[in-house]
């Protein structure tokens, strides 16, 4: 059974919570159901890590169920899954959300957790809805514009 929003973990990108958890969090009679790449959100699920392309695919799926999944990432690591993205989401047009954490130059995180391609190819899909909040304040009603959306949305926010 797929863990609805209203509970604390999000995913490793949102354990703190902040904008996105209160959005989440007041939102837990609907459909959403949290995924995230270091762990499939369940009620007994086991960590899996590495698994970008796993945790899309899952997501698309988990919409053509009828569920609001939302896939909680890091911008370098989404990369991986650029072909699920297309193949089981954007071209099927399924409302599975996207928050793109660390985007941009993450500093002491290193080059490898740099996150500055995922605006140009999240772009490149089509159906798919692409934002950046400009501050912490928008942070909230973009998430629920993306959760009221009927096709991919992808959200991009710097590391906290």
């Amino acid at each position: 059974m797929i863990e609805r929003l209203g509970h604390d973990q999000v995913g490793p990108a949102g354990r703190e919570g902040g904008d996105r958890g209160r959005v989440l969090r007041r939102r837990r009679d609907d459909d959403a159901a949290p995924i995230a790449a270091s762990r499939i959100a369940s009620r007994t699920s086991s960590p899996l890590p590495f698994l970008e392309s796993h945790a899309v695919a899952f997501a698309g799926g988990t919409a053509k169920a009828g569920a609001r999944p939302v896939v909680d990432i890091y911008s370098t690591f989404l990369q991986r899954s650029f072909d699920q993205i297309f193949q089981e989401v954007a071209l099927q047009d399924l409302p599975v959300i996207f928050t793109i954490d660390r985007a941009g130059l993450v500093g002491a995180d290193g080059p490898t957790h740099h996150g500055t391609y995922d605006i140009a190819y999240m772009r490149i899909f089509p159906n798919m809805v692409v934002m950046a909040p400009g501050d912490e304040k928008d942070i909230a009603p973009m998430l629920e514009f993306a959760l009221g959306h009927t096709s991919p949305v992808s959200m991009r926010y710097p590391r906290a």
